[in-house]
């Protein structure tokens, strides 16, 4: 609840917060979402309470001051304020009791009381529990490595991170505090649970340091992705859990402080890994492995023997991620780990789901995975965002574009019920590019439009994840056919990206892909080779760089070098072949584009063998009336109009140019297609129709300054 040092005038805002909701049943400062809660909490003045909540305007007076933003103004420490408000209750006893207001003279005393309970020194937990952490020199350090990290970011994101940080302290305290009371004060609770709760809170105060360290560092990328960082941010429901991991295996007293400390590292390390630091993680696992069998901690040794496949994960190779992240999961299902055993199948299931390329098996993945979530039997938090995230790409995948937009849909009002920036973001990502697959560019820009307005309002307009829309909203432009409207949200990804990283950086690869596409689409093969040159350059993102390959192929294509486009393919198929295995749908386009290449040079078996298989890849996952079946139905189109069968090429060609006619966006496509039917349906002697899509197909390559393709058609027309 607030941004500054936390001393013994900052218990009082909690303290008040909760009199305030047991006196009215309102709290002072109400928000529909966590990211408005801060900003009426920041700026707001506190609701007085109504008449008929029955609050004395003295009562009132006393509580308010406690709520005021500056510490200043504030009672001088919690004594006083109770004191206050005690002999507002002792002068006012007989009145209230009189006038039949003993519900609320009970309420306040009760408060009353509980506070008094709740400061004795045996669970005084104060803000010195958290010193070398988050305190003052620590907040100091974290406004220096924003400073170290350049003025392009503006001060919202530090604010949005001190914010984000004084809310967790907050937590943190209260936590600490319930479960001392629970045991020293009210006695619900042994000993032995509060050591165990005790240790939990003091794990997942080294959690936080990693977190502050990160922040800290005056590095590029954890400052410009700071919301990505902060999703990390531990929960601490789990140190509230009754089956808590310290109550089955107590911390080792000698080594806590170690097995706290490489909990944190582990923390650090997913960390890096989320914001592309892969290499740095790789280093920092391997050191933590060695150091695994000094640590002796049982459920410690799991969760690293569950990092094997995160890591495998990492750099996107996907079975052993699988197999090596389930054998540690089944070691902690048989030790009853529940907690971990939900957080490693959900983390699974998340990166699985619509990437792996095998439907099935990731069904089985997201359902074992709702089945450990439910067995946690408390509120899922950001698992079940990532859970439902989940299943909405495994139905956009099946096409059943319904489902995904509901499980989109209930993952965004989870993210804006946490507060959390980064998962709000995706949500609705993906709900745009579930609205554009079903033709409604609208809804899409809609939700791209709302996802851009929280970033700025949170993270300002220099967030890296803004950026990132924009690209989106350039590759929707791209879909809809408004290339002029593509290239402003890619001249602004790219100043970001630069702004945050410097010039060239690799986290601008998809930037860069996106704009080599819009300069194909616009006949400027100059243009998209540089683009996509500079998308396969040095650091840039596994992921990417097949994608980047595939590109280059494209453009060695179009310049009429059809083995150096072979040769291009097939580095990118490998790449991808390594990262989804044989079967993925993924695989389709490039083998689509090895047919264009072989039949290019008449080496049609090859050709047709690689449209039967981009079809059959397609097929499998996609709809019928799916843009990406256009490609290999024109490849393999033109290769049986080639072999001399124009009635099945017809059948091919018919079919890709009506995805064309649904789904506008490839011109250049869309003209060799029409070119290509003109030829099939003048072979079976439907003239009118042929030369009505010839002169078509010549009026769209004039446009994109193909004067070549354009000159051959004029040729074949004034042939007929």
């Amino acid at each position: 609840a607030f941004v500054g040092e936390v001393d013994p005038r900052s218990d009082q805002w909690s303290f008040c917060v909760t009199t305030l909701e047991a006196l009215t049943g309102r709290r002072p400062f109400e928000a529909h979402r966590f990211s408005e809660l801060l900003t009426a909490i920041r700026e707001a003045t506190p609701r007085p309470p109504s008449r008929r909540a029955g609050v004395p305007p003295r009562v009132w007076t006393i509580l308010a001051r406690g709520l005021a933003k500056d510490a200043d103004d504030r009672w001088a420490d919690m004594e006083t304020l109770i004191a206050a408000l005690e002999d507002t209750v002792d002068g006012r006893r007989r009145r209230l009791a009189a006038t039949g207001a003993s519900l609320f003279l009970s309420l306040l005393t009760g408060s009353l009381a509980a506070a008094r309970s709740s400061e004795q020194p045996q669970c005084r937990v104060d803000a010195e529990a958290l010193a070398g952490v988050w305190d003052p020199p620590r907040r100091e350090a974290l406004r220096a490595g924003f400073s170290a990290a350049g003025p392009a970011l503006g001060e919202r994101p530090l604010a949005h991170a001190e914010a984000s940080l004084d809310h967790w302290r907050d937590a943190w305290l209260a936590g600490q505090r319930d479960a001392c009371t629970a045991t020293r004060v009210d006695g619900l609770a042994s000993e032995a649970r509060l050591d165990a709760r005790t240790a939990c809170y003091a794990r997942k105060r080294s959690e936080l340091r990693a977190i502050v360290d990160l922040l800290s560092s005056g590095e590029p990328e954890p400052i410009a992705r700071s919301a990505e960082v902060l999703a990390a941010l531990p929960s601490l429901d789990d140190c509230a859990d009754e089956q808590l991991v310290e109550t089955r295996f107590p911390v080792p007293e000698a080594r806590a402080d170690a097995i706290d400390d490489a909990y944190a590292r582990i923390l650090e390390l997913r960390t890096l890994a989320r914001i592309g630091r892969i290499d740095d993680a790789d280093r920092a696992l391997e050191v933590l492995r060695s150091e695994l069998p000094s640590l002796d901690y049982r459920p410690l040794t799991i969760e690293v023997q569950a990092l094997a496949g995160e890591q495998a994960a990492w750099h996107l190779d996907y079975e052993p991620a699988v197999e090596q992240t389930l054998a540690a999961v089944r070691t902690a299902e048989a030790l009853r780990l529940d907690d971990l055993v939900a957080r490693e199948r959900v983390r699974l299931a998340a990166t699985m789901a619509g990437f792996w390329g095998q439907p099935e098996r990731e069904r089985w993945l997201v359902e074992d995975a709702a089945a450990a979530l439910a067995r946690l039997e408390r509120e899922a938090g950001p698992l079940a965002v990532d859970l439902d995230d989940a299943r909405g790409r495994l139905a956009g995948r099946a096409g059943d574009f319904d489902g995904a937009l509901a499980h989109f849909g209930r993952a965004l009002a989870a993210a804006e019920a946490l507060g959390d920036v980064q998962k709000l973001t995706m949500s609705r990502a993906a709900l745009a590019r579930t609205h554009a697959a079903l033709g409604d560019f609208d809804r899409a820009a809609t939700e791209l439009d709302a996802a851009a307005a929280t970033i700025r309002e949170q993270l300002g307009p220099s967030a890296p994840s803004l950026a990132e829309l924009e690209v989106d909203r350039a590759l929707l432009a791209m879909q809809r056919g408004d290339f002029d409207g593509a290239a402003a949200p890619l001249e602004r990804a790219t100043a970001i990206f630069a702004r945050a990283y410097g010039p060239g950086s690799a986290a601008a690869a998809r930037a860069e892909l996106a704009a080599g596409r819009l300069a194909l689409l616009q006949g400027d093969l100059d243009g998209a080779e540089q683009a996509f040159t500079r998308a396969a350059g040095p650091g840039v993102s596994p992921y990417h760089l097949p994608d980047a390959q595939e590109a280059l192929g494209v453009i060695a294509f179009y310049r009429g070098d059809y083995r150096g486009s072979i040769a291009a393919y097939q580095r990118a198929l490998a790449l991808r072949r390594r990262q989804v295995g044989d079967d993925h749908p993924e695989l389709a386009i490039l083998h689509s584009n090895l047919g264009e290449s072989f039949a290019a040079l008449q080496e049609y078996d090859e050709a047709l063998a690689a449209f039967d298989r981009s079809l059959t890849l397609l097929e499998r996952s996609l709809p019928a009336d799916h843009p990406d079946l256009a490609l290999p139905l024109k490849g393999r189109g033109q290769v049986r109009l080639a072999l001399g069968s124009p009635a099945l090429a017809a059948v091919d060609l018919e079919r890709a140019l009506s995805l064309h006619t649904q789904h506008p966006g490839e011109p250049l496509e869309r003209a060799d297609v029409e070119f290509s039917l003109a030829l099939a349906l003048a072979a079976l002697g439907e003239d009118p129709r042929a030369d009505e899509l010839a002169r078509s197909a010549q009026a769209h390559f004039l446009e994109l300054q193909q004067d070549e393709r354009a000159d051959e058609i004029a040729r074949w027309l004034g042939a007929r």
